[in-house]
């Protein structure tokens, strides 16, 4: 992921701790729908496979359209990858990733209708690709579709075939004839050789991570994977302007597929509202419009209120020390409370549509709605009581049916769901304001008189600190500016009920911490010294800043087995 800071590269721990036999019944349970989601995640890899040219897997010889459905013969190539790449125990995706194109059952009917609204696709001739178009076609960045009253531009800039890192000559795309020329002799066959040499950098990391046997550990590392490698790959090139990265249609169809599958769909809804997708502008859709209309999502939009004030509203002694940590912190709280929301509804990460600027998006099935209400008022009473109403989150939603996913239908949602967020900062803390004692905490006196800090006026937690009073907050947040500085790791934990040190209560980490998360920088990082620190936390993710080099093989190596510690 790449946030307004950092590049981050991402590998994870993952502690399994007290597994009692209702916990065991529970993995059982959960094992359909792990499935799903990885097959979902992968159900197209076999086109950044495809455009390398190499064959897929001999056992896929003997099948034909009829097997694996209208256009879909790529599928042999994304079910080839399940087989000789994933672990053992998550092969059993195989048969949703191989006939997704052409789905008999419930579980594969979720994964054909996800990718049909992730990607607008309609059956009929248009869907196919023609035959070797992938090794002609790049992606192409959307920028250069912007027409700004000056016409649009005559040359295509397309984005170059390398895995993602913050370099110029990556992230910015390029005329598709400068991208020929650099490629040197052969540039007729460049992009063929470009992905050539990308897949296999792909393939390499991927079999340095085939020993992970925890799915979360697993899931979440082979995600940031995809993105690093399909961020730059078309996910279609039948269009006639491929400007949409394969990495996004694997995320919103595993996200799409995640809330179907939540919302215990029925098969007769998936066959209806294919059926309608299918006859759209082609016949009577009387009889699936009710499915095609039928709330099965939700679009929840979350916007932190009050981020102007709280960065520039300071005293300009010990301004400067600490604006660096109080823009950075917001990131962290924005980050901070979407994920515990994807937690709350235990979605995977895909769900997160965007992150950043203060503001998050997540697509959630219909059925959480009444644990919306509880989430927003349990994150309202956490920001009253650590910021006393100078920060808010606005948390709206509102539905989304498997026809709001079709052409300009969604960016109309979109704008909705933007109008409700402008309304509710109108009526900030309404969600718990006739809880008790809640009247007095939102509207009574803060102040009580004492010594104020001298940066943000605050009187919580105000000492002496070199010849100014200050309070322990934005103490805190002078460390934070300088511990980003100088960091080369992100340590990110998860556990309900995270013990803060006596000496951080007050700070940032202690504010973070009610949602069930804590973050270190460091230099460095010793790897024992980590277990032996985070041996309660269920989740452990570290980041390497900066840098987008995968440290899987080095970690394996000190043996998560024995101690039960999964590292990616």
């Amino acid at each position: 992921m790449l946030s307004s800071v950092f590049c981050r590269s991402i590998f994870a721990v993952r502690r399994n701790v007290g597994m009692s036999e209702r916990f065991f019944f529970k993995l059982k349970e959960m094992d359909e729908e792990n499935t799903l989601r990885l097959a979902a995640l992968l159900h197209d890899i076999g086109k950044f496979w495809q455009g390398v040219g190499e064959p897929h897997d001999s056992r896929y010889n003997h099948l034909t359209p009829e097997d694996y459905g209208k256009h879909g013969a790529h599928a042999k190539w994304s079910a080839s990858f399940v087989v000789n790449y994933l672990p053992e125990e998550f092969q059993n995706c195989e048969s949703l990733v191989l006939y997704h194109h052409n789905p008999e059952n419930r579980d594969l009917k979720i994964i054909a209708l996800a990718d049909w609204l992730s990607s607008g696709e309609r059956r009929g001739l248009e869907e196919g690709e023609g035959k070797g178009e992938r090794v002609k076609t790049p992606l192409i960045s959307i920028f250069s579709r912007i027409d700004i009253g000056k016409g649009k531009s005559s040359t295509g800039y397309c984005y170059p075939v390398k895995k993602l890192e913050l370099n110029r000559d990556v992230i910015f795309p390029k005329p598709l004839e400068d991208l020929k020329r650099e490629s040197g002799p052969g540039a007729e066959d460049w992009l063929k050789g470009a992905y050539k040499s990308l897949w296999k950098e792909f393939v390499d990391e991927v079999k340095g991570i085939k020993t992970i046997r925890d799915f979360d550990a697993y899931f979440n590392t082979l995600y940031h994977l995809l993105q690093k490698y399909t961020w730059c790959v078309p996910s279609a090139v039948w269009r006639s302007k491929p400007d949409v990265s394969l990495f996004d249609h694997l995320k919103t169809t595993c996200a799409i597929a995640s809330c179907l599958y939540k919302s215990n769909v029925e098969e007769e809804y998936l066959d209806n509202v294919m059926s309608g997708l299918d006859k759209r502008g082609k016949g009577n859709l009387s009889e699936c419009e009710e499915a095609l209309n039928e709330s099965k999502f939700l679009l929840i939009g979350g916007d932190i209120s009050g981020i102007q004030k709280f960065i520039y509203a300071i005293t300009s002694k010990g301004a400067a020390k600490g604006l660096r940590g109080r823009s950075f912190y917001l990131e962290l709280l924005s980050e901070s409370i979407a994920k515990y929301i994807l937690r709350e509804l235990s979605l995977p990460f895909t769900n997160l549509l965007y992150c950043g600027g203060g503001h998050f998006y997540i697509l959630a099935p219909g059925v959480v709605e009444a644990d919306l209400n509880a989430i927003r008022k349990r994150i309202a009473e956490i920001l009253l009581e650590i910021h006393k109403g100078e920060l808010y989150l606005v948390l709206e939603w509102l539905p989304l049916s498997a026809g709001d996913f079709q052409n300009e239908k969604f960016g109309i949602k979109w704008g909705e769901i933007g109008d409700k967020i402008a309304q509710g900062k109108k009526r900030k803390f309404t969600e718990i304001l006739e809880m008790p004692g809640m009247h007095e905490k939102i509207f009574g006196p803060i102040d009580r008189g004492g010594t104020r800090c001298e940066i943000c006026g605050s009187e919580e937690g105000v000492r002496e600190e070199e010849g100014r009073m200050v309070c322990s907050f934005c103490k805190s947040l002078e460390v934070l500016a300088k511990d980003i500085a100088r960091a080369n790791y992100w340590i990110e934990t998860w556990k309900e009920g995270i013990k803060i040190r006596e000496e951080e209560r007050g700070s940032w980490k202690d504010a973070l911490s009610k949602f069930g998360v804590e973050y270190e920088f460091r230099e460095n990082i010793e790897i024992e010294t980590l277990k032996k620190e985070n041996l309660e936390h269920e989740h452990i993710f570290v980041y390497k800043l900066n840098d987008n080099k995968f440290y899987g093989c080095y970690f394996r190596m000190y043996g998560y087995e024995s101690s039960n510690l999964f590292w990616i």
